[in-house]
This record gives C-alpha cells, structure tokens and sequence, in this order.
C-alpha cells in the first residue's frame, strides 16, 4: 500500500489538490482540492436527483455526547471534551446529527459535508485511512419502510452512475457482514490499480435498534463516502505528465495556450462562450515561444486537466494516451463536450477492465447457492447486484455470483 500511497499522493500533490508536506493522518487541501471536492458533491447530487433533492448541510464540530452515545454506545476511537461544562465529541459521525435535522425542519432527506475525526491505531493511509477524514459525504433518507429496502436499491444504482461520472467503475455488492449496524448493505467495490479490491461507498437501511435510538417512525437509509474516491481516481488515472482527471471533477476541464503576443485577450470571449454552454476553461497568460506552451501544457497535465488547445502549434492534445490532434480553428463548446465525453469514456474504460480482469473473471468471484455456502472453503464476503446468474460451482443450480474474502470485510 506504501507505493501506492505514495503515487496517487505525489500527483495529487504536484497538481495543487493536496499539501505535499501534510502532518501524520491527516491530508491538508488546496484550493484545487478543495474546488475537486465541490464537484465531487455536485456530481453526487446530480446522481441522485431522480430520486430526492436533499439539503447540503454542514454540522457543527462539536456534538453532544450524549446524544451520540445514545445513538452508536460509548465507543473509544471518538475524541471527547467539554464546552461550557457539556461533555461533547469532535464530529464522529453524521446520520444522527442528520435524523434531528430532518426532524426539527421536517424534510425527507439531507446531505452533510464536512470533515470527521476518529482515534486511530496503526499506519495512516493518506484519504484512505486518516484521523481526519474529508472530504467525508453522510447522506441520509427518512422513507416509508414498506419502500426502504427498493429505494436503497435505487440510492445504490444512483451511486454506479456517480462512480462512472467521476471515471471509476464499480461492482454493488449486498452484504450481511455489517448486520448490526444494517438491516441491508450494499457496498460499491472497485479495484486499485493491481487489481486489489476495495470499498468507496456504503448504503445502508439501518437496524429497527438505530431506527429505535434515533427516534423516528420511518425507515432511516444512510449513504456514505469519502475523500478516498479522489485518491483512486487518482491512483488509476495519470502518467508521467501527472494527473490526469475525469472532465466531471476536473476543475479545469480545458486549457488554452494561445499562440502569444496579445496576453490571450482573443481568446477570452470563446471562454465566456464555452463557460455559458458548461465548459470549465483557463487561459495560460503567459504563452510565447515553443518553450512556453511546452511548459504550459505539462502545467495543464499535472493539474489533471483532460483537453489543451495549443494554438501555436495548432494542436489539440488529450491524455491517456496522450495524443495530439491537428486544431483547425478554435472548436465549438458543442466539439469540446464531444471531445470531453469520449475522455471519459477512455478512462472509465480502464478501470472498467482492471476490475473485470482482477475481480469479476478471478477467483474472487464465484456462482455459489445458498445451500452450498455452509460449506467452510466458500468465505463469502456478499452477493453481487444485477450480475447474471450461473452455476453453481458445487451443485449446479442456477444462483447469483458472490464475492469471496479470505480476510473477512475489507475496506
């Protein structure tokens, strides 16, 4: 994991999302980061808005204790202290913070953003691992239980198409590892670039004894995700120019290099044109010679920026491969979209095929019915969503694939 770490973290970095000299567990953002993670948000809504238009909240940072501690018990990993002689927690958690919130407003469903902070033992992982975890993404859902069980199926699926927005792929996995925290589970597994499976996103319906300690009638789905998914996106797309972002989140989604002498002035009404029509574009002030617009397009690059129009060199340049393309005239914001949408397209393929390769056609994924899976050899981590069934490994019978963890969970 050290390697890793290590790669997705120095491209992270070297693009100006994260500090590149961050404390021990804990990541320090930049403004591309922090602008990144707006995005990141803004597609999760996106995804979900089919089915609700929740509220974007932050909580504040210190929490009663007593209300957590009625909530989730008296757990150790949590920091504690006393404001004006109250016993509070520094931010844990979210979903009961939440459940007030739509109980004192009345709404259906909210979204809080901000950060959490847990005790932790052992080696830090940067955004996978970290006592101050952020971006961290609690979304929670008051439903009718007669409809819970279909509408987090809904929520799950909602956050396939949020993955696949953001250049990642993944497979729902249901699983009952996670009982006593949720009556249903489902886990969105992708895999890192060796092909090692793990978790971005949770989505439970929480047990009738949460229901019960939150004090409310309906049933309570609560979704969450990280920081965690930047840091894959980032680990799976980049190259020796640097990063290399999904046009959703990239804050910079074009970078325009014009020929020189004129300061880009030119260029400033196609921006507002592009702008209107929901392109991200920047201009590179600072263009001239060949030497320039070299430096300025690797500068693009290692901001994770998709698409460079060099004007130049007359040349527009995409990544993963790179390749460059002769630029007859400046394009259209409509040729821009269709430029952006195949980039896209290239780089969730991959992850695509990694998981397919490592995960889906490995042995870490096999047809197993329910009356073979007492068998002790079959350690079942959870049953896939929407994959087709097949036969099964020991007795033939049609059944669903399932996912197996010689681990246990893993994250």
């Amino acid at each position: 994991m050290a390697g890793l770490a290590d790669t997705y973290r120095q491209v992270l970095a070297a693009g100006g999302y994260i500090a590149d000299a961050s404390p021990d567990a804990i990541t320090l953002w930049r403004a591309r980061g922090l602008r990144c993670a707006d995005l990141l948000v803004d597609a999760y809504l996106d995804a979900i808005a089919p089915l609700c238009v929740p509220e974007v909240v932050e909580h504040p940072f210190l929490q009663p204790s007593a209300r957590y501690d009625d909530v989730f018990g008296a757990y150790d990993n949590v920091y504690r202290t006393q404001f004006e002689s109250v016993p509070m927690v520094l931010r844990a958690d979210n979903m009961h913070t939440n459940v007030d919130h739509l109980v004192s407003s009345g709404g259906e469903a909210v979204l809080a953003r901000g950060g959490v902070l847990r005790r932790m033992s052992g080696r830090a992982v940067p955004l996978f691992r970290e006592r101050h975890i952020w971006p961290a993404v609690q979304f929670t859902h008051l439903v009718s239980p007669d409809r819970a069980e279909d509408v987090l199926l809904e929520h799950q699926l909602a956050l396939e198409r949020f993955f696949a927005a953001v250049g990642l792929f993944v497979v729902s996995v249901r699983t009952d590892l996670i009982a006593s925290y949720g009556a249903v589970c489902y886990l969105s597994v992708t895999c890192l670039p060796d092909g090692r499976p793990t978790v971005l996103s949770t989505a439970y319906l929480m047990t009738e004894e949460y229901r019960r300690s939150l004090g409310v009638e309906q049933a309570v789905l609560d979704i969450g995700w990280t920081g965690k998914v930047l840091a894959v996106a980032a680990a799976h797309h980049h190259d020796h120019h640097g990063l290399n972002l999904s046009s959703t989140i990239a804050p910079t989604q074009v970078g325009v290099v014009p020929a020189g002498g004129d300061g880009g002035a030119p260029w400033d009404d196609w921006v507002a044109s592009a702008a209107r029509e929901g392109v991200r574009a920047e201009i590179w002030d600072r263009s001239g010679s060949a030497a320039a617009r070299w430096r300025a397009e690797r500068t693009f690059h290692r901001q994770g920026v998709p698409l460079v129009l060099d004007e130049g060199s007359s040349m527009s340049v995409g990544r993963l491969p790179l390749r460059r393309t002769p630029l007859a005239g400046r394009p259209t914001p409509a040729d821009v979209h269709v430029q952006l949408q195949e980039h896209d397209r290239r780089i969730g393929s991959r992850v695509r095929e990694r998981l397919t390769r490592h995960v889906l056609s490995g042995d870490a994924v096999v047809a197993v019915c329910d009356a073979c899976r007492s068998d002790p050899r079959w350690k079942v981590f959870g049953t896939l969503v929407r994959e087709p069934a097949a036969p099964c490994t020991t007795c033939g019978r049609s059944t669903l694939k399932v996912m197996l963890s010689e681990r246990g969970r893993f994250y």
